[in-house]
């Protein structure tokens, strides 16, 4: 239950990380997840936390405890306190739930110093002397007849600003009070203005004013189809855009965004699009840190270990590449190769080996000695074998008999799991060969590849031709005593695995890399 809770949503404490623990860890365990997940009769509380405190007595003798757990007598604390308390389930769970893999990905917060900060807070058109907006000279006046300028104060003043953003929002919508405003839109107008705010945090790319309004229409618990309820020519969606129109203006004045033009095959509807400047993220993440969302900033992230940074990329949202190169310079190539090296060997995940594939091929002779000492390694070795062969890198390196099946299969699974199987190229995999009339199916149902059984799964279920799908279904069959632990065939006994090597690559089947 304990893994099970590790290796789970990735919005509800799934973030993999065996052994790492903070008390919202344990809130959500014994508040949710084991309500949810334990069946009919889940687990005591005194068990779970049994269960939790040789788990973490385990992880500390061997050494493996995160450094950046909480506190060991913090965790244990939890863990007594909820384990008198809890005997059923209560409350929200996604109040309690750690960041999970999804928390993990979202924007690390690129701060200024605090000296850089006030600079810029300085220079933002509110703050200008030339600035005639309403209410703005009396407070920018005293801010700068202080000497010296210091960056608490200028901190202070921006908030002081920000939050008259909403205090302001219903007047200059021409709503009678906050009250009112909350009656029209469904929120406070604190509440509104730092939405806007959030959702230019969470893209790292501009966006535009209509994705900004259709982001926070998601974002309201109230509407079952979001996209659906979204109409640009109905009167509640233009006063929503009147609304962030004001807001973004505001904000613009604060310093705390800036507009651009569209990137250049871009939706062509877009027009103006907005972007978090450096005083707008060190805004959006103080107020996002403070509402209690959990997350870090850039130099925290350079800072985490290999998987974090795999897993954040491998999710593919925009800016995480740039992350992960960025760590590999911080780290220095030489043992930022090794370290992702060593997570796609203990990786379950296929898109994780293809990213560490396509990242360490950016970075070929720093790379090789990492897959060079993997090369006997018995669950490793046909990857670091085929990644060496394939770049010709492998000094003393052979191929062995189902290496090169083995990494088919692995591709073959990065395309299910990115949607990239097409009817043409699950033809192609179950086709049989002209030579020997083998089909990729009865390869992999021969070799010891940890996810052969849910590829086959997914063309018994999704194959367009019936014939090929029970062909999938009793090549399933075949793999059925290898999953229950008996050993796989092995090279040299004839089996499809090294029929298919002895003979070079299949046309139809390796496909390139979608990474890279």
């Amino acid at each position: 239950m304990v893994l099970d809770y590790k290796y789970g949503e990735p919005d509800a404490g799934g973030d993999g990380l065996l052994a790492r623990w903070h008390t919202w860890d344990i809130a959500a365990l014994f508040m949710d997840w084991v309500w949810r997940r334990g069946g009919t009769a889940p687990p005591t509380a005194e068990e779970v936390g049994t269960a939790i405190r040789v788990w973490w007595s385990m992880l500390a003798e061997q050494g493996w405890l995160d450094p950046r757990c909480s506190h060991v007598d913090d965790l244990r604390t939890a863990v007594d306190a909820f384990a008198v308390s809890c005997r059923a389930a209560f409350g929200q769970p996604v109040l309690f739930a750690g960041p999970g893999r999804n928390g993990y990905r979202k924007r690390a917060a690129r701060l200024p110093t605090a000296a850089k900060l006030a600079e810029a807070i300085r220079a933002v058109p509110a703050f200008r002397r030339d600035e005639d907006g309403d209410g703005a000279r009396p407070a920018r006046d005293r801010a700068f007849e202080a000497s010296p300028w210091v960056p608490r104060a200028a901190m202070q003043l921006w908030r002081e600003f920000y939050e008259a953003i909403s205090e302001d929002l219903p007047e200059r919508l021409y709503l009678a009070d906050q009250e009112t405003f909350e009656k029209e839109y469904g929120v406070p107008p604190d509440a509104f203005v730092e939405g806007v705010l959030s959702v230019l945090f969470s893209e790292r790319r501009p966006v535009a004013i209509p994705f900004i309004a259709r982001s926070l229409l998601r974002a309201d618990e109230q509407a079952d189809e979001p996209d659906e309820r979204w109409d640009d020519t109905s009167d509640e969606s233009a006063a929503r855009l009147m609304a962030i129109h004001v807001v973004l203006d505001d904000l613009e004045r604060l310093g705390a965004i800036a507009r651009s033009e569209p990137e250049p095959g871009g939706c062509p509807e877009a027009g103006v699009v907005f972007g978090l400047t450096s005083v707008g993220e060190w805004a959006a993440y103080e107020r996002l840190t403070a509402a209690g969302q959990p997350l870090r900033t850039f130099n925290a992230l350079m800072a985490e270990e290999a998987e974090v940074l795999v897993e954040r990329a491998a999710g593919g949202a925009p800016g995480t590449a740039a992350d992960l190169d960025a760590w590999i310079a911080a780290r220095g190539t030489k043992r930022a190769m090794r370290d992702l090296v060593d997570v796609a060997r203990r990786t379950d995940d296929c898109l994780h080996r293809a990213l560490v594939g396509s990242v360490t091929t950016r970075h070929p002779h720093a790379a090789a000695a990492a897959y060079e000492r993997l090369t006997d390694d018995p669950d490793f070795g046909p990857q670091a074998r085929m990644w060496l062969h394939d770049r010709g890198l492998g000094t003393t390196t052979a191929l062995r008999p189902g290496d090169r099946a083995w990494v088919t299969v692995d591709q073959i699974a990065e395309m299910i799991r990115l949607h990239l199987m097409t009817d043409d190229r699950a033809r192609a995999v179950s086709a049989p060969r002209s030579v020997d009339g083998v089909s990729f199916f009865d390869v992999m149902s021969a070799i010891d590849h940890p996810q052969a059984g849910s590829v086959l799964h997914w063309f018994e279920l999704n194959h367009p031709d019936r014939a090929a799908r029970l062909h999938a279904r009793d090549a399933l069959g075949r793999l059925s005593p290898q999953r229950h632990g008996q050993a796989a065939p092995r090279s040299g006994d004839g089996s499809p695995a090294e029929r298919l090597d002895s003979s070079g690559r299949r046309d139809g089947v390796i496909v390139p890399r979608v990474r890279g």
